[in-house]
């Protein structure tokens, strides 16, 4: 008789304790975060004519994932360009700010540009007369 009362008390408390694993599981998640759009990485240095791609995502309150394509800005085109992929080509020395937006949401970069880099180890590139590029 024990062991019939023991062994249904046992099987009781694995499902209250399957069902209180599985109750997490399935109910609604809280809003955790701040929906928004992350650009990796924030900031980045390169020398003119390098190129560095960001990559940005964008997320819920959740903090999952969501799909949608980002529009891609610099705010001086004559320091850095980007492309639609997130791609910066620095142009000259200086730094901008890089901005992916989407869903009505943005987020930047900051992109400092150095001088080129000489192929002889220092000072400017020189053109065939010594000049600076």
């Amino acid at each position: 008789m024990r062991a019939i009362i023991l062994s249904r008390l046992i099987t009781a408390m694995g499902a209250i304790a399957a069902l209180a694993a599985c109750e997490d599981s399935l109910s609604p998640r809280a809003p955790g975060g701040t929906p928004g759009i992350t650009v990796i990485p924030s900031t980045a240095t390169i020398h003119a004519g390098q190129l560095v791609t960001l990559e940005a995502r964008i997320s819920d309150e959740f903090g999952d994932a969501l799909d949608g394509s980002f529009s891609w800005s610099s705010s001086n085109d004559a320091i850095a360009t980007v492309g639609s992929n997130g791609a910066v080509v620095g142009r000259m020395e200086g730094t901008v700010t890089v901005t992916a937006s989407a869903l009505g949401k943005s987020q930047s970069s900051y992109i400092h540009v150095l001088a080129r880099e000489s192929k002889d180890g220092g000072g400017k590139d020189l053109g065939k007369n010594g000049e600076p590029l």
